[in-house]
């Protein structure tokens, strides 16, 4: 499983995403696109990945992932995911 947590950093003025999966950790700086939009983005050589999330709908989850090979110039949508919470009887 995995479990991400974006919170406010008041010493750097800006948010920041923690994430634990696979016993790996991912610590990068995220943004408030729009109220309820998250991205945030991670580094490598020769690699970037970016990722969005956006819960502007009430129970409704949905982030895409993008991939960059140029430094961030031109971006590839590697995946896609939608979440839907089904109402509880």
């Amino acid at each position: 499983g995995s479990l991400g947590v974006i919170s406010f950093d008041e010493k750097a003025g800006g948010y920041r995403l923690r994430s634990f999966s696979r016993g790996e950790l991912t610590d990068a700086p995220a943004e408030l696109v729009s109220p309820g939009i998250f991205r945030w983005r991670a580094d490598a050589p020769g690699v970037a990945l970016r990722f969005t999330v956006d819960v502007t709908q009430e129970g409704v989850w949905s982030e895409t992932g993008d991939r960059s090979t140029d430094g961030g110039k031109s971006w590839t949508q590697t995946y896609a995911v939608l979440l839907k919470r089904e109402p509880r009887e």
